[in-house]
């Protein structure tokens, strides 16, 4: 009689050990999927970023050279044309920084949200 219970015992430890091995293996899976997911998130993210961030781009160089050419042509209808050049070239730098400005924070708010992504996968693991 005493020999059963010690073997129950240690059947029950093996069962034990099988469930916990089961759900560790499972847990792993759930992990590997999930970065899996993220990762593939993060390259949808940069891809849809990188293409707002060219029509941007192409959108403000078309403004500002359509700009810049209709100023020129009003500028040499004027007999005070240098003034109005240079500040035509001071107005078209300031507006190339704010187009500089614009990526910068686009990029810093993409990095910020990738690292949070990144975060969350590593509290995860």
């Amino acid at each position: 009689m005493l020999e059963r219970p010690a073997l129950k015992t240690a059947s029950k430890k093996k069962a034990d050990k099988i469930l916990i091995d089961s759900l560790c293996s499972k847990n792993s899976n759930i992990e590997q999927h999930l970065v899996e997911t993220l990762t593939k998130s993060e390259q949808k993210v940069m891809q849809k970023i990188s293409g707002v961030e060219q029509e941007l781009k192409n959108k403000a160089e078309t403004n500002l050279l359509q700009t810049a050419e209709d100023r020129i042509k009003q500028l040499e209808d004027k007999p005070n044309a240098a003034e109005e050049v240079k500040n035509l070239a001071a107005t078209v730098e300031i507006q190339r920084t704010d187009n500089h400005e614009l990526r910068d924070s686009v990029q810093d708010a993409v990095r910020d949200k990738l690292q949070e992504y990144k975060e969350e996968a590593d509290d995860l693991q």
